[in-house]
């Protein structure tokens, strides 16, 4: 088993379509945290999360439509843009491809492991 750090560089939407998605185990949790993030500033999000201004910028967009109807989730496999993610190559994944990293292929999310079509 290969366990994976997300990257800090994301994407919100993909082409590429999986045959199934999990949905995050802690949602609620998530949905309390996102809020309270979204009340920090662009400043205080790069000082606390040890970004540049601009990655606490997109973060900070993100908290703030977190909980908009209108935003769906995206498999964390197809999310994450970090130099690994993008050799793995889930465009090219086959259905059995999926299923295999969905089984052995967990992304590490702070202190969690999230499988890969689990929603981020």
């Amino acid at each position: 088993m290969i366990l994976l750090s997300p990257a800090k560089t994301m994407v919100g939407s993909s082409r590429t379509t999986v045959p199934f998605v999990t949905v995050p185990l802690y949602k609620s949790e998530a949905e309390h945290i996102a809020m309270e993030m979204a009340g920090y500033s662009v400043e205080e999000l790069s000082g606390m999360l040890g970004i540049n201004r601009n990655l606490a910028l997109q973060t900070k967009e993100r908290y703030n439509v977190f909980h908009s109807p209108d935003v769906h989730g995206l498999p964390a496999l197809l999310a994450y843009t970090g130099i690994v993610f993008r050799y793995i190559s889930p465009a090219d994944f086959t259905e059995a491809d999926f299923e295999y990293a969905q089984n052995h292929l967990p992304v590490s999310y702070t202190h969690l492991t999230l499988p890969p079509n689990r929603e981020v």
